[in-house]
């Protein structure tokens, strides 16, 4: 099969009338542009020009293989630039998926502001805790809770997902006496499903590392279940910093240890088939997200 970019070089000259003329058109030399017709020729060993040091015309089946070629790569580059022009729009489909803690108390508002900016943009949205297959899913983008396994996907860092525990005034006001890990062995604890039955906490200053096994009295559901739980006095609670702010601000919990945070700190990240392949659409969500993200950082700083 001949290469369309030789078959190209000879339409245009064909078109041209000239080798000159479509070296110009075609911002190359003549002396190249010469050379790839020639060697279309010997590829095909078929004369398709008559050439002298003045003249230059088609031979009759250089004039035949130049039509019929001509409408085929017109038509070739409409289409590549329809695939262009889709590729650029703000429209069309966007799939993500993101564990249900992540996505249906902290991304999930954001989503729906992208979507009410953007009506034309479909966002398929997956709720998942598993890791999912993104090629064979054909996902655009996933939000994934490190650390990550070795991928052949591209990963960008969102935020570091810093721990704290949290109990309400309430149940501070009860039980006043907490100055140190060990003072939560006999406490209740609540945990949702992915954390440990037990707290790691390391002090800020000392780095020195204490464990401590609360009385469980809560261990399934999503984190948004415990956190009301902690809300409405039932114990003490480890969540995320940045997801626990909103009930700081509005008093329904308060930081306990403040000296500590609670281990593992767990990354965020954005996880994507392809640095090079990225369109319009789906690069404006990307940035959506890790601009929310670049808030949150600063909100968890200041928690």
């Amino acid at each position: 099969m001949e290469s369309l970019d030789d078959l190209a070089l000879f339409v245009a000259v064909a078109q041209s009338g000239s080798f000159s003329a479509a070296a110009e058109k075609l911002g190359m030399s003549v002396s190249t542009l010469s050379r790839r017709v020639a060697q279309l020729e010997q590829r095909l060993d078929v004369q398709l020009l008559k050439r002298n040091t003045r003249n230059l015309r088609l031979t009759d089946m250089g004039e035949q293989y130049a039509g019929q070629c001509a409408p085929l790569l017109a038509e070739l580059k409409q289409r590549a630039q329809q695939l262009q022009n889709q590729n650029d729009e703000l429209a069309g489909t966007i799939r993500i998926t993101m564990p249900h803690f992540l996505g249906l108390e902290v991304v999930s508002e954001w989503l729906i502001q992208f979507s009410a900016e953007y009506p034309d943009i479909h966002l398929h949205v997956s709720f998942d805790n598993d890791i999912v297959d993104l090629l064979q899913k054909q996902i655009d983008i996933a939000l994934r809770i490190g650390p990550l396994s070795d991928s052949q996907f591209i990963a960008q860092h969102l935020i570091k997902s810093d721990m704290g525990l949290y109990a309400s005034p309430a149940w501070l006001k009860a039980n006043p006496c907490i100055t140190h890990p060990e003072d939560l062995s006999s406490l209740p604890g609540l945990f949702f499903r992915t954390q440990p039955t037990n707290w790691e906490l390391q002090h800020f200053v000392t780095g020195a590392v204490e464990y401590t096994h609360p009385k469980i009295r809560m261990s399934e559901g999503e984190g948004v279940f415990v956190a009301k739980a902690a809300v409405n006095g039932l114990g003490v609670v480890g969540l995320p910093n940045f997801y626990a702010h909103q009930y700081v601000q509005s008093g329904g919990l308060r930081r306990v240890l403040s000296d500590y945070q609670l281990l593992p700190v767990r990354d965020v990240y954005m996880v994507y088939p392809s640095r090079q392949f990225v369109n319009a659409r789906t690069r404006l969500l990307m940035q959506f997200i890790k601009q929310q993200f670049k808030q949150l950082s600063i909100v968890q700083s200041v928690n």
